[in-house]
């Protein structure tokens, strides 16, 4: 969902409109229209009214960021190809041995008892299994086990910066749009890394508790989010859009 450099298409077809609305206003201002003034302004108006009608036409095609094109090629290519990329590291695998321990921090800090969901949904455009479904309060909570103490965002300032660079804020409005629910939470923590995913070259004190601090203490919930108006169906437009140069990719590979 990210957008690339630049401006959008649809930006551009706006700051050329608005321009072009300035250019008239400063025109009709001008009393004498033979002025060199009045001709400049006039041929602007005659440009900008063609690069408007041009823009217009594109103006709600996606322009697919970088990263996004770079996602879909991989896929492209495993497809194509008939591999599999397994991501295997020792920050993958902590978050994994270690989801129990997180949903049960959670659960301690909120006073809930929540259990992973197991549940995936689709809607034919749109795919995802959240980490945990709040059916009573029609919430999507997902939960990001930090590495070690020193990347674990302590703030809640950071952990929402950290969770829209990472694209999660999106990934968690893609539930919400799966589940027809309202609201949404990341929730960050830090759960002590297993002693086999250490080496003797790690520092062990960022990756355990401080028995002084109470273990909730390792958590931080994101700013609550929400799917706002009209943004369903833009990323259902920008899925249309990723689904066409995907289907470019393919056609290119198959014709090599």
């Amino acid at each position: 969902m990210s957008n690339p450099t630049g401006k959008t298409n649809l930006e551009k077809y706006e700051a050329t409109v608005n321009s072009l609305e300035e250019s008239r206003i400063k025109y009709e201002a001008v009393t004498n229209k033979e002025t060199k003034t009045a001709l400049k302004l006039h041929a602007k108006i005659i440009d900008l009214k063609a690069l408007a009608v041009e823009q217009k036409r594109v103006k709600d095609v996606v322009i697919l960021s970088q990263t996004c094109k770079t996602w879909l090629k991989e896929e492209a290519k495993q497809f194509f190809y008939g591999y599999n990329s397994e991501i295997k590291s020792k920050y993958f695998e902590k978050g994994h041995k270690n989801e129990d321990a997180a949903i049960v921090l959670l659960n301690e800090k909120l006073g809930t008892t929540f259990i992973k969901n197991e549940e995936r949904k689709t809607n034919g455009w749109l795919t995802g299994e959240c980490d945990l479904n709040d059916v009573k309060n029609k919430t999507i909570r997902d939960i990001k086990n930090a590495w070690s103490l020193e990347t674990f965002p302590a703030f809640k300032e950071d952990v929402d910066k950290k969770a829209d660079e990472s694209g999660y804020i999106w990934q968690q409005k893609g539930y919400l749009i799966l589940w027809k629910y309202k609201r949404a939470f990341v929730d960050y923590c830090f759960t002590e890394t297993p002693d086999n995913l250490l080496s003797v070259f790690d520092n062990k004190t960022v990756h355990k508790y401080n028995p002084k601090i109470k273990n909730v203490k390792y958590i931080t919930p994101s700013s609550e989010i929400v799917l706002e108006d009209g943004e369903e169906a833009e990323i259902k437009r920008r899925h249309k859009y990723a689904q066409i140069y995907y289907n470019e990719l393919i056609n290119e590979l198959k014709a090599k």
